[in-house]
């Protein structure tokens, strides 16, 4: 009953986040993505979305988008478990469900979530999602029929998507500053195996110092007929970037 009791509240705290990350305690059920089974043609089904809504973009746009679906999730569960639940999770029989060229919603089976030192925490559930997307890669290879996707700019995204959640989940916090957010943002990523696949830049502002991700992979979007570059892309110079985050920041104040 406990195990349920505290599945349950890791999927509620990640809901409040994110809306869109609805979870559900069980099993995975027909139709979803799974990695230790067949997915019956959702994945295939997903990169069919994208190249028919934006055939203009090409496959490197469709699979390394689909990648970028594929492990938002994940990422987002295995970050609010350790620095919002403190506790490790396991990523294994993780199951995504996928309609109209979005994953969005999950399951996973009841399962306790073990405290530890955040170190420790850090260094189980790193251990789970690398596996978990190393397995999605490869499925996802086996359908990119017009391109291979390509790992090196596979793995530098999820550099990124893990430290931009990190920043999302603990710039906020009073008590955490961004020496510390920086540590914990190398210690995620050693364990990950993507040391200098992403990282984090201080950006001065009228009011102090603030972080901000130091991308190191593109996601493509720019190929699409209504796309551009991030205000962070790193097709830009260093300093155009610093330039757009500046504005973007001053604009949300």
């Amino acid at each position: 009953m406990q195990t349920c009791a505290e599945l349950t509240d890791l999927m509620a705290r990640a809901s409040e986040l994110v809306p869109a990350l609805q979870g559900r305690v069980g099993l995975p059920q027909p139709g979803e993505i799974v990695t230790d089974g067949d997915d019956h043609g959702v994945i295939e089904s997903l990169l069919e979305h994208h190249r028919r809504h934006h055939p203009e973009a090409g496959p490197h746009y469709w699979s390394i988008h689909c990648w970028a679906l594929l492990i938002w999730q994940p990422v987002i569960i295995s970050l609010v478990s350790v620095h919002v639940l403190e506790r490790s999770i396991v990523l294994r029989r993780l199951a995504q469900q996928a309609a109209d060229g979005m994953v969005a919603g999950y399951s996973l089976p009841p399962q306790p979530l073990e405290p530890g030192p955040t170190d420790t925490l850090i260094q189980r559930t790193a251990l789970e999602l690398r596996s978990l997307c190393e397995l999605l890669l490869t499925q996802l290879s086996r359908h990119t029929r017009h391109t291979r996707v390509n790992p090196v700019l596979a793995r530098r995204l999820l550099a990124d998507r893990v430290l931009a959640t990190l920043l999302y989940l603990l710039q906020s916090r009073a008590k955490i500053d961004n020496a510390h957010i920086e540590s914990l943002g190398r210690q995620w990523l050693s364990a990950l195996s993507l040391e200098r696949a992403s990282d984090l830049m201080v950006i001065e502002l009228p009011g102090g110092c603030r972080l901000a991700l130091d991308r190191k992979g593109c996601c493509q979007h720019y190929r699409r007929k209504d796309g551009s570059l991030c205000a962070s892309c790193p097709r830009q110079r260093r300093e155009v970037r610093i330039e757009r985050l500046q504005q973007q920041w001053s604009q949300d104040a």
